[in-house]
């Protein structure tokens, strides 16, 4: 798994890593969890290059796959005990580093996994392009824990394509913002921060990227004739503004970002809802360390980014295809079989624009559906609205009372701040002028802890 410092993408105001101890390729290290990270933050030994501090918890999941949203089996895609202990995010970003460092290592390993951490990869290959082949894996020791060789962890060629680019372009990266010099410099730098897996939470590589960003524009307009007025402008910039021109310079080439990205947009797809997928984000948002959390209004505002973002790539290239679809139909106009086979496919490719735009107009312009109907849908299974509103439900009680004893609470209480945390959600995402004055902050209650001589 080591390699040399010189194969490092470089990473603005990040230190570089010392230099590795340059074991020979086919070495095989059995590692132990904690002897696994530990060669991934220290001297360089790593690919991935995590850092040792608190943050590393956060994509741990080797470690322990954190429970920040424990009912989320019926949306999610997992099984109960596949989504007991652990957040997809946080699932999706150890995968991440497992790729980039058999993408990119430079000898062999093997890692204990437990069976259901095995299985929760697996369970989101088609985000990660990451897979764990079980065949001919050892039993399980005593502890429960499977020795997986790294020979055995697989990724799709179109996902090792990704990382090399992402690597090819990051390698340009310059540290400080006042020595760019081109836009290939400033985009390098920005894919280097938002693939920098030293950083275990998306929303501080976000934030990093943005402010370098911003000290770029500065810096640029401090050069400028109307120095004051240049300036001016730059500040004027909202963390909205600064991060949808940070991902239009960066392009569809942040692998690291991709999978969590996608995850995000299929939880809206599949919900309908943007609610679900804004909690998701908010818990893998929050400091490790401290458990603080970024203010909601700015997670709103990165997932938008994100998502619209996700999907501009992917509604660029059905365009295309589509596009050359329609070239093949006029050139063959006399062959029936070809032409069939076009038009279906441009069928299919219509079917793929529908669902990129499906998940862009949820985010971008969410309706009021789940908290209008809250209080009619949340007892009645049967009615059509229940999934949806049960998935805001329960991702809204996993988010803002989470270390709240739910047996202990007034029913109509909860119940009454839940709704008012559906409409405060949606309002984030709404054009301010469309927002609902009905759901507000200053609508929730105080939690009454019922007496134990009250509960039935």
């Amino acid at each position: 798994m080591a390699k040399n410092n010189k194969d490092k993408k470089p990473t603005p105001k990040v230190e570089a890593a010392p230099t590795s101890n340059g074991k020979d390729k086919n070495t095989v290290e059995v590692l132990q969890t904690g002897d696994f990270m530990k060669k991934l933050t220290d001297n360089g030994t790593g690919t991935a290059g995590l850092s040792p501090d608190g943050t590393v918890l956060a994509l741990n999941g080797l470690k322990s796959m954190i429970h920040d949203n424990p009912r989320a089996a019926e949306y999610y895609g997992l099984s109960d005990d596949q989504v007991k202990n652990f957040n997809k995010l946080t699932v999706a970003g150890f995968a991440t580093v497992l790729a980039i460092e058999i993408v990119d290592g430079k000898s062999k390993f093997a890692q204990k996994m437990l069976a259901n951490q095995i299985e929760a990869v697996n369970a989101i290959s088609e985000y990660t392009g990451i897979t764990i082949d079980k065949k001919l894996l050892p039993a399980p020791d005593a502890s429960g824990a499977i020795e997986v060789p790294s020979d055995n962890i697989k990724v799709s060629k179109e996902t090792e394509k990704k990382i090399k680019e992402e690597k090819k372009i990051a390698e340009k990266a310059i540290t400080d913002p006042t020595k760019i010099e081109n836009d290939e410099q400033l985009k390098a730098s920005l894919v280097a921060l938002l693939s920098d897996m030293k950083e275990a939470r998306p929303y501080e590589r976000i934030m990093k990227a943005i402010m370098f960003y911003n000290s770029y524009l500065t810096f640029q307009a401090s050069k400028a004739e109307n120095k004051d007025e240049a300036i001016a402008e730059v500040k004027k910039l909202s963390t909205v503004d600064l991060f949808s021109k940070v991902t239009e310079i960066a392009g569809p080439h942040v692998y690291s970002l991709e999978g969590i990205c996608k995850m995000l947009r299929a939880t809206i797809s599949k919900t309908g809802s943007v609610i679900p997928a804004f909690c998701l984000f908010r818990n893998a948002s929050a400091n490790p360390k401290t458990k603080v959390t970024p203010d909601d209004a700015i997670v709103a505002d990165m997932l938008k980014v994100l998502i619209s973002w996700s999907a501009k790539a992917g509604i660029e290239e059905t365009n295309k295809r589509i596009a050359t679809a329609n070239r093949t139909i006029e050139k063959n106009q006399d062959k029936v079989g070809v032409v069939n086979a076009q038009k279906a496919l441009i069928e299919k490719l219509n079917g793929d624009l529908e669902y990129y735009n499906s998940f862009v107009a949820i985010v971008n312009d969410p309706t009021f559906e789940v908290a209008d109907n809250y209080d009619e849908v949340i007892e009645n299974k049967d009615h059509e609205l229940y999934k949806k509103v049960k998935a805001a439900h329960d991702n809204i009680l996993s988010t803002y009372y989470k270390d709240v004893d739910l047996n202990t609470v007034d029913a109509k209480t909860l119940n009454n701040n839940v709704k008012q945390y559906c409409g405060i959600i949606t309002n984030l995402f709404r054009d301010p002028l469309a927002r609902s004055i009905a759901y507000s902050k200053s609508e929730l209650l105080p939690i009454q802890v019922e007496e134990p001589e009250e509960k039935k």
